[in-house]
């Protein structure tokens, strides 16, 4: 489970790095969501970066990542959620 403070706070990275979708999605407000909303967050913004993330949006991403999964690394992240998928 994602804390929504933590869950926003990805959110307000990815926006700020140009990431629509992360915009367009709904802050978390009833205490906790489950971990597939983050990594829908990060799927898409990596979608929104056209699947080759420049420095700046990869470093959001990152940080994102850390911000919802704190204990998990950013590579084993998105291959979990993203490479997988392709």
């Amino acid at each position: 489970m994602i804390k929504d403070l933590d869950y926003n706070s990805a959110k307000a990275i990815l926006t700020n790095a140009g990431s629509s979708h992360a915009e367009k999605t709904h802050p978390k407000h009833d205490g906790n969501c489950h971990d597939s909303y983050g990594q829908d967050l990060l799927a898409w913004a990596y979608v929104d970066f056209r699947k080759n993330p420049n420095d700046d949006e990869k470093t959001a991403l990152k940080k994102a990542c850390k911000k919802m999964f704190g204990h998990k690394d950013y590579d084993e992240e998105m291959n979990t959620t993203i490479i997988q998928d392709n």
